[in-house]
């Protein structure tokens, strides 16, 4: 039977902690891109947001969590944004 090469503990840790980024980060990107998604939704609400330069810096945020949506998506949106200001920092 040939030898099969098996990387060290170390890469195995390294490779470990990649994966778990790259899936991190594609969850902040779905996030964020679902957050822009709901900006067409109110129109009126959020036209002062897609003026800021950040639109996840912290004044931005700070007028997500004020801004007025239906009881219907009020409380995923309010859940959005307290992972959107995680996943921030």
């Amino acid at each position: 039977m040939p030898a099969a090469h098996v990387p060290g503990h170390q890469a195995r840790q390294v490779r470990l902690a990649l994966r778990e980024r790259v899936f991190y980060v594609r969850l902040r990107t779905m996030v964020k891109n679902r957050i822009v998604t709901a900006f067409d939704r109110y129109p009126e609400q959020t036209a002062a947001l897609k003026r800021c330069s950040d639109l996840f810096g912290a004044a931005s945020r700070k007028q997500l969590a004020g801004l007025q949506v239906s009881p219907s998506a009020s409380v995923p949106w309010e859940a959005v944004i307290r992972f959107a200001t995680i996943a921030t920092h």
